[in-house]
């Protein structure tokens, strides 16, 4: 009567169900108009409700499965052919060839794959290499030390007989002893050297080494040796001092000049050179001697490769030392 308009749900005795009542009052007369319905709520529209919420519900799930199921072989399918292609490799992965996929994901498995098979392949045949190199110079060593253990054996042999009585003989005898132990002792310290660089144990020491005089003093080593061959040395080089190995550049030096001495002929010229560019040290040595064939030369700086095994033999026992000062 207040509002004009008003409604309520109760249950009704009269007819025993739940019914909801609108009354309005009427603008025309005075007077109510009052309907009165039924009502039972949710529970009149379940029925109805839950068939078309089931049928929804099993359509969605169908369609879900259906496209999780394409979703997951477009995915699965090509990794299936990878690790097919990669089983009948069967340990040969350098001919591995995958196809273009429809995911730039799998694409980039794909060539990371073939990458690393190239890579391990490329790697496993630098060891097998480097194995056989290393299988030939230790042989090739060996046999240096025959060589020199046989001769000290036999010279020793005939000291201690008494054959000789030629006093001179004798010093000789000697004096060939002494360069065969030398020798071995030289390269005892090369195979040393090696063994420690490969264990990655060898101690590097530090100190101020003065170019020019490390190399006038091998230079005075190696001028008997240059003398016998007949082949002239040069030297030029700045007053230069560096932070270095004392014993690892007198090595280096005396690698590079005895080879070149080594392997020149009579009358050769040996020219070094050593001067400082920017903050680097360049040693520069040339000879007019025999020289590196040219398909050794992207050789040069592989481990324990020899040029020439029966050339290197005839110019002396050691031929080898550092990769590049092996070949020089």
């Amino acid at each position: 009567m207040e509002t004009g308009e008003g409604y309520a749900r109760r249950y009704s005795q009269t007819l025993h169900k739940t019914m909801i009542y609108v009354a309005c009052r009427s603008d025309k007369a005075d007077m109510v108009l009052r309907l009165a319905v039924p009502y039972s709520g949710i529970s009149e529209y379940l029925p109805m409700l839950l068939p078309a919420a089931l049928v929804s519900f099993l359509v969605a799930m169908a369609c879900s499965v259906v496209a999780s199921q394409r979703f997951v072989s477009s995915v699965t399918r090509p990794l299936r052919h990878i690790s097919r292609q990669m089983l009948a490799a069967k340990g040969d992965y350098t001919q591995l060839q995958f196809e273009r996929y429809q995911y730039p994901e799998i694409n980039v498995i794909a060539e990371t794959i073939m990458n690393m098979s190239r890579d391990v392949k490329e790697y496993l045949g630098q060891i097998e290499k480097e194995k056989h190199i290393r299988q030939e110079f230790f042989s090739n060593a060996s046999h240096e030390l025959k060589t020199p253990i046989t001769s000290i054996q036999g010279y020793a042999e005939l000291l201690e007989s008494d054959m000789i009585q030629d006093e001179n003989m004798k010093r000789d005898f000697a004096r060939r002893i002494k360069k065969a132990a030398a020798g071995m002792t030289g390269l005892i310290n090369d195979i040393l050297m090696i063994s420690k660089l490969e264990a990655k144990d060898a101690e590097v020491v530090m100190s101020d080494v003065r170019i020019s005089v490390l190399l006038e003093e091998i230079t005075d080593r190696l001028k008997p040796q240059a003398a016998s061959a007949q082949v002239f040395l040069h030297i030029d080089c700045q007053p230069l001092c560096i932070k270095a190995n004392v014993q690892q550049m007198e090595e280096l030096l005396t690698n590079l000049l005895s080879n070149a001495v080594k392997y020149n002929r009579p009358g050769g010229q040996v020219w070094v050179n050593i001067r400082q560019q920017n903050d680097a040290l360049v040693i520069r040595v040339k000879d007019n001697g025999m020289g590196i064939p040219a398909d050794s030369l992207d050789r040069i700086f592989e481990r324990f490769y020899r040029v020439d095994k029966g050339r290197s033999r005839k110019q002396g026992e050691r031929a080898w030392g550092c990769p590049l000062l092996s070949t020089l």
